[in-house]
């Protein structure tokens, strides 16, 4: 599915809901350093150059690794993390094309990281929405 700063969309992880939501700000709104968080991510908007879409992955998806351009496939990186090949399809990815921008919740590419050149920042947060899975004691 496309995304837009103001968009707010859900995906199904396991057994589990979440709501995707997408804000665009100004670099000079956000602190300096910019905190890491699992679920919620920051990227310097002005990077993503064929449009934002929310999706499972695709063969030849790929990250960058470094500030030198060092590429990995997403492939490799699901298998490096041990993430089962029967799961790798239901994965969601935010994609620039075939750069991936998150592998939802894990990694982020490098490429598309907020600098202190950047001047417009994507800033992508996810929220359970609804649990299925069986209830804790």
């Amino acid at each position: 599915m496309t995304c837009r700063p103001g968009d707010v969309h859900k995906i199904g992880i396991k057994d589990v809901i979440y709501e995707v939501s997408f804000t665009l700000k100004n670099r000079l709104e956000l602190p300096e350093k910019i905190p890491q968080k699992d679920y919620t991510k920051w990227f310097d908007y002005d990077m993503i150059v064929n449009g934002l879409f929310l999706r499972n992955p695709l063969e030849g998806d790929y990250f960058c690794m470094d500030q030198n351009g060092h590429k990995k496939k997403l492939s490799r990186y699901y298998i490096d993390e041990h993430i089962p090949r029967q799961q790798r399809s239901s994965q969601w990815v935010l994609a620039d094309g075939s750069h991936v921008l998150w592998a939802i919740p894990g990694r982020i590419s490098e490429y598309y990281k907020v600098t202190e050149k950047t001047s417009h920042v994507l800033v992508v947060s996810i929220a359970v929405c609804e649990y299925f899975g069986m209830e804790e004691s």
